[in-house]
């Protein structure tokens, strides 16, 4: 059994300066290829492989503007998956 999904953690966030924040980010994807209804590949032993994203870092945002934090491409399917951040100030 392994677990997949998404799961992101903020482990810290700073107000900077004029409407900017700074925030330690981790963001992570597990997924898994080869499932029956998918195009994905399998490894060749039959069994599902397990995929991952993940980024890990801290990040200067603007209050309501989004950020594009990292870009990857997926070598297996060709994917690609943009991690994008918002910050909202309550007031």
């Amino acid at each position: 059994y392994q677990s997949v999904g998404t799961n992101i953690i903020v482990s810290r966030l700073a107000t900077i300066d004029g409407g900017r924040y700074w925030l330690n980010l981790m963001f992570e994807e597990s997924f898994v290829y080869g499932l029956p209804a998918s195009s994905q590949p399998m490894l060749k032993t039959g069994t599902p492989a397990i995929g991952t994203y993940r980024v890990d870092q801290g990040v200067i945002v603007a209050d309501g503007r989004p950020t594009l934090v990292n870009t990857a491409l997926d070598r297996v399917s060709g994917e690609t998956t943009k991690l994008e951040v918002t910050v909202t100030a309550l007031k």
